[in-house]
């Protein structure tokens, strides 16, 4: 069986970049967007120049609040899984669970509050089973799309120096730390050597990672307004307690077997009820 190309390099340095075989969900998505900012803002608003027309950063917390509802409304993102599937699956198998409710990034030109800095998603609780994908709806240059360090994953935690820090501008439940912002942040050392690299990014290519991968925005050093969403993914079965956040995934795709196995238990299970 050949590997794709993009689950090799998965496989190899902990990232990939995926081009998407079907881009109608996504331009449905966009559109949505665009359309919801444009009810709230302004009619000519276009995302790229969002940032011009925002007059403060409570107008910008409430835009990102309410697009975020209404992009957690819809099934655009679910639908590319499904149209794509055997981009996905290819990665983490066909028993897949998609992250139920998606984040929504929004990083304004020189706005470092709007970025959440470089991290790994295993400091705090994130699984290296767990795949984050970053699925932009403009296009990124070197400027503004995330940075990974290649083959981080292999870099034990205890080789990276934190310092914990409390926000000043998140609380732990606020709506912004329901929208994917940190309440009590865990720095790198500024002293260690990270070697980030951008991975720009077209519409229709999405940025996979492992969480165990450090990566992360620290700045939008462009004249574009970055819009993305995270969307994680993981096996079914992946040796992972999610006991802690039972409702954070829901089903996406099954293979044949869990299939099967699935309508023999429902059979069964009413059987044992008549």
């Amino acid at each position: 069986m050949i590997t794709p190309a993009h689950a090799a390099h998965f496989r190899r340095h902990g990232f990939c970049v995926i081009e998407l075989i079907d881009t109608l969900a996504l331009a449905k998505q966009r559109d949505a967007l665009l359309q919801g900012l444009r009810h709230v803002l302004d009619s000519s608003a276009t995302l790229e120049r969002y940032h011009r027309l925002v007059s403060s950063q409570d107008q910008h917390d409430k835009i990102q609040i309410e697009l975020t509802r209404q992009l957690r409304a819809l099934p655009h993102l679910h639908q590319l899984l499904h149209d794509n599937q055997s981009l996905f699956t290819c990665l983490v198998g066909e028993d897949m669970l998609a992250q139920r409710e998606p984040y929504l990034r929004i990083v304004r030109p020189g706005r470092d509050g709007d970025s959440i800095g470089y991290h790994r998603d295993t400091f705090y609780g994130g699984s290296p089973y767990e795949i984050s994908l970053v699925i932009p709806f403009v296009d990124l240059d070197a400027g503004n799309t995330l940075r990974v360090q290649p083959d981080s994953h292999t870099i034990p935690e205890t080789a990276i120096p934190l310092i914990q820090i409390a926000s000043r501008n998140v609380q732990k439940g606020s709506a912004k730390h329901k929208l994917g912002f940190l309440y009590a942040p865990k720095v790198i050392d500024p002293a260690y050597p990270l070697k980030m690299h951008p991975v720009p990014l077209r519409f229709g290519q999405i940025l996979a990672f492992s969480l165990a991968t450090l990566h992360g925005t620290t700045s939008n050093d462009s004249t574009v307004t970055r819009w993305s969403t995270d969307l994680r993914i993981i096996n079914q079965f992946a040796p992972v307690d999610l006991s802690a956040r039972p409702t954070y995934y829901q089903p996406c795709l099954n293979s044949p077997a869990t299939a099967i196995a699935q309508a023999y238990q429902a059979t069964n299970q009413a059987s044992h009820r008549v």
